[in-house]
């Protein structure tokens, strides 16, 4: 079973709009554990809540939270039940501070909780970028971006089946620099509308 419920509208008397997401899965299943057969129930809530501002000639932004909770309960042994949550902070900002000149800034606060493991893992995520369109048309755009700014990212990722827990930690990059070259036929920028828009913001 899962269902999903999800909102978007503005905010009344403000420049913001806001936007709720919520989603569950449940299922059941049988598992034989030391010869005893278990009735084992599967529980996963999500919620996010984000605001983000409605004119966006010079500034675009948006701010939120998310929560995933996850649950496994076993009929003839609880000792094994498990569950684990994670939190997510998360904002994002682009700024336009001259003619086809973008800055973009996102940052992730992660929090990992899991019972069977240590204490609780905090992980802070900030990526920065600064993008030039250029060429007739804006059809090139060259762009430098610093990822992982405070080199604290470790590639934790957190699951849970019918009979084990489980936390990876991925080798991963930290910090690091990249420069990269677009060409659109079609041109970059905001010129069709006038407004600029987050572009690379996960949506959750």
């Amino acid at each position: 079973f899962s269902s999903y419920v999800g909102f978007y509208g503005p905010l009344r008397f403000t420049d913001m709009k806001v936007g709720i997401n919520s989603s569950i899965s449940y299922n059941q299943s049988q598992l034989i554990l030391n010869n005893i057969e278990n009735d084992v129930s599967r529980f996963s809530p999500q919620v996010d809540f984000n605001l983000q501002n409605r004119k966006k000639e010079k500034w675009d932004w948006i701010t939120g939270f998310s929560f995933t909770h996850s649950m496994t309960r076993y009929s003839e042994n609880s000792s094994l039940d498990q569950q684990y949550q994670q939190f997510t902070y998360y904002a994002e900002v682009t700024y336009e501070p001259g003619k086809e000149w973008f800055i973009n800034t996102s940052f992730d606060y992660d929090v990992f909780s899991n019972e069977v493991f240590s204490s609780a893992t905090n992980v802070p995520i900030w990526n920065t970028s600064v993008t030039k369109n250029f060429l007739k048309s804006n059809k090139g755009q060259i762009k430098l971006t610093v990822f992982d700014v405070l080199n604290r990212n470790q590639g934790i990722y957190q699951s849970n089946s019918l009979n084990f827990v489980e936390e990876s930690r991925i080798a991963t990059l930290t910090r690091y620099f990249m420069v990269s070259f677009g060409y659109s036929f079609s041109g970059f920028g905001s010129e069709e509308d006038g407004m600029i828009r987050i572009s690379n913001r996960r949506h959750r």
